[in-house]
């Protein structure tokens, strides 16, 4: 991760972040985590040119909070993964497989098993 000039949240990271942990979490997921994505700081950004992001979050061993799918707008198909690190959402990772560079549409963010994972 490249480290930058902290900045807010974006509205569509934040409805990403959301959906996901919503549609694709792998853990319990509390409503106090889900309040705090609006107040999350981006620190830093993928350098490989993807749109992961690192949350502005204590130090400690990570946790993957949620395992989960979406699109782009083209149709092309992004992992998406959320990690928390102390209790505290600690990055957005989009695993783009296209190198695209976009995110994928919030509406389109689902689990594995709504994307269609089996059928491949």
């Amino acid at each position: 991760m490249k480290n930058i000039t902290v900045r807010p949240i974006s509205e569509i990271e934040a409805a990403i972040v959301r959906q996901v942990l919503h549609r694709a979490a792998v853990a319990p997921i509390s409503e106090e985590t889900v309040r705090s994505i609006e107040a999350l700081k981006v620190k830093g950004i993928c350098e490989c040119g993807c749109r992961s992001v690192e949350f502005d979050a204590p130090e400690g061993i990570e946790q993957r909070l949620a395992d989960g799918a979406g699109f782009l707008d083209s149709g092309d198909r992004v992992d998406i993964l959320i990690w928390a690190r102390n209790g505290h959402i600690a990055s957005l990772e989009i695993v783009d497989h296209q190198g695209a560079g976009e995110l994928p549409k919030p509406e389109t963010v689902s689990s594995w098993e709504e994307a269609g994972k089996n059928a491949f």
